[in-house]
């Protein structure tokens, strides 16, 4: 089901962990009106980068977020945060598109060359690769 124009509920809920997956969307689906905001937050961080991108990780059920070695004040649970990876472009390339907007993030991060991880919230703004 698409909760934007270019994302799904299951996208934002990516999981590895099938065993998890559909608590993780009954906890994203608990907390529709964040998940809608993290939903359009994604909308506007693909439209600064200019081409799709795929979320790698997304909402966090405490369980999975326990699993995945994650800390208890992740953004991920709070619905604040996806990790992604552009396509069509390299990973450094979206991250100063990103960094040098006028988006309205709380924390970017180039982590291990691997994948971009955002959040929004009322925290100041850093920018750090891993």
């Amino acid at each position: 089901m698409k909760i934007a124009e270019h994302f799904t509920i299951k996208e934002l809920c990516n999981t590895s962990y099938a065993d998890v997956e559909a608590e993780n969307i009954y906890y994203a689906l608990d907390h529709f009106n964040e998940l809608t905001r993290l939903a359009q937050f994604c909308e506007r961080v693909r439209k600064v980068i200019g081409v799709p991108m795929t979320i790698t990780s997304g909402v966090r059920c405490p369980k999975l977020n326990k699993r995945i070695g994650g800390v208890d004040t992740s953004d991920h649970i709070k619905l604040l945060a996806v990790d992604f990876v552009p396509s069509k472009i390299k990973l450094k390339t979206a991250f100063d598109k990103i960094r040098n907007s006028n988006l309205d993030y709380k924390q970017l991060i180039l982590e291990k060359n691997t994948w971009i991880h955002i959040s929004f919230g009322n925290d100041k703004k850093e920018a750090l690769i891993y």
